[in-house]
């Protein structure tokens, strides 16, 4: 596979905040995230910002590659439209991201439970039965573990409306004629259901529910998508032979005034100035006076 800058960087990477490129999900140390006092936003939520160790940076991790099952949403569950950051559920079939989201949920429980005033109180510790109880994990494990696996929660930020200030950036990958791996620039709508796609994110904030619930907010910074075909489009045999598909046949296009015509040549390279001539048997004087320039312009 072709790299595309960070993206699919396979050395290890410890730079972190100090080379301001993201880490990689399996060389991601957690007990580097340190954590603000708790403030509360204009909304009145309480929200603890997590930095990336000493700065005051935002820790930013790059996935694996894994499947988006279900796309984007961009309606609630009221079918209503939603605008500005949207959700989308990411497979961690892979080994490394489940390792890492497991290991994100695990250091914020622990650190919660030595922590009180994030939750109104300046003495008393919570057990960890508690914690887990007003926890909602980064990992959610499937309803049916046998078929599928467990996914995480990732926001994304729509340029739908004008406070909207980071847009998540969308790149939509495809394989040109030598077979390598090109990109273009995309949206979220490029991030259809069953897409696979490496992200990279940032992990943002604690985020409080009043006292009842809490959990951490991951936000798709990039994307490199490879969206899905519609099912109309799919290729759903399984087949003990290969069968490939038929390319277009390629035609090398002539001008548009050849084409008219039905020339073969090129006009271009004829005389800008007309040259009259005798006119043969069954032609008008005014065709023979006709440069092949004058022919070639005519539509």
């Amino acid at each position: 596979m072709a790299a595309f800058g960070s993206f699919l960087n396979n050395k290890k990477n410890t730079g972190g905040a100090n080379k301001g490129k993201p880490y990689l999900a399996a060389d991601f140390d957690v007990k580097t995230m340190t954590f603000s006092a708790p403030s509360t936003n204009q909304h009145g939520s309480t929200a603890i910002y997590i930095n990336d160790g000493d700065s005051r940076r935002t820790p930013q991790v790059q996935l694996p590659m894994g499947r988006v099952p279900f796309g984007v949403s961009h309606l609630n569950w009221q079918g209503e439209p939603v605008f500005g950051r949207k959700n989308m559920e990411f497979d961690l079939t892979d080994p490394n991201a489940l390792a890492f989201g497991k290991a994100v949920d695990e250091h914020i429980i622990t650190t919660a439970m030595g922590h009180p005033e994030w939750f109104g109180s300046s003495k008393k510790k919570m057990s960890r039965e508690v914690i887990e109880t007003l926890y909602r994990p980064c990992v959610s494990p499937s309803k049916d573990e046998d078929k599928y696996a467990p996914t995480m929660r990732i926001k994304v930020d729509d340029n739908d409306t004008e406070q909207c200030k980071r847009p998540t950036v969308v790149r939509v990958v495809t394989t040109n004629d030598d077979g390598a791996y090109e990109y273009e620039k995309g949206d979220l709508k490029s991030v259809t259901p069953q897409s696979e796609a490496v992200v990279v994110l940032d992990i943002q904030k604690i985020y409080f529910v009043g006292k009842a619930m809490f959990g951490v907010t991951m936000v798709a910074r990039h994307m490199l998508v490879w969206p899905a075909e519609a099912q109309d489009e799919a290729f759903p045999f399984d087949l003990e032979f290969e069968v490939t598909k038929k390319k277009p046949a390629t035609q090398k296009k002539r001008p548009k005034s050849a084409r008219k015509l039905g020339l073969g040549g090129s006009p271009g390279r004829s005389r800008s100035r007309s040259r009259s001539r005798s006119p043969k048997r069954g032609e008008t004087h005014s065709t023979a006076c006709m440069s092949q320039s004058d022919v070639a312009c005519v539509s």
